[in-house]
């Protein structure tokens, strides 16, 4: 079973009071985390806090799911208040893809995938992305899903051939 973490922020999965309990009823294979955006929105970003709450859910999803293989999805480019690149942005990749490479966590970085910064202005033309450029189109949405999914298989049958 796969489970997809989406949307929120890492404190708010860390502050809620029976998701951990209740995750280790699912019995998960895999989780994928795909957050960081709603973190990078707020005025004054404190990435040591960031990073603090990042390895926080790491270690309660290790504590009650050992078994568990995580894969952290990092953000999508995007804009604050429409015509202001999010800076944040590229410490929240950094941060993510930092903490994945310490703590064996597989990744897919997102952010750099779809052009890096500024890249959502261009997904916006395309109509791959909404007016508000923090938002994408069906199309957007599915296009994310399909190159997740080609990236995500292709992990999958190099691990399986790996001694082959």
């Amino acid at each position: 079973m796969v489970l997809f973490l989406k949307t929120a922020e890492f404190y708010h999965y860390n502050e809620a009071v029976y998701f951990q309990d209740q995750l280790s009823y699912i019995k998960p294979d895999l989780i994928i985390l795909s957050l960081g955006t709603n973190d990078s929105f707020h005025g004054n970003f404190d990435s040591i806090n960031f990073r603090n709450q990042v390895m926080c859910m790491i270690s309660n999803l290790r504590l009650f799911n050992p078994e568990v293989e995580i894969l952290i999805m990092t953000p999508p480019d995007s804009f604050k208040k429409r015509k202001y690149k999010n800076t944040d942005l590229l410490l929240v990749v950094d941060i993510l893809t930092d903490i994945c490479t310490l703590e064996n966590i597989a990744y897919w970085n997102l952010f750099d995938i779809m052009g890096g910064s500024g890249s959502v202005a261009k997904w916006q033309l395309k109509k791959l992305a909404q007016r508000d450029k923090v938002h994408y189109t069906l199309s957007g949405y599915e296009l994310q899903a399909t190159m997740f999914y080609d990236a995500l298989m292709d992990g999958l049958f190099k691990f399986e051939n790996r001694y082959k």
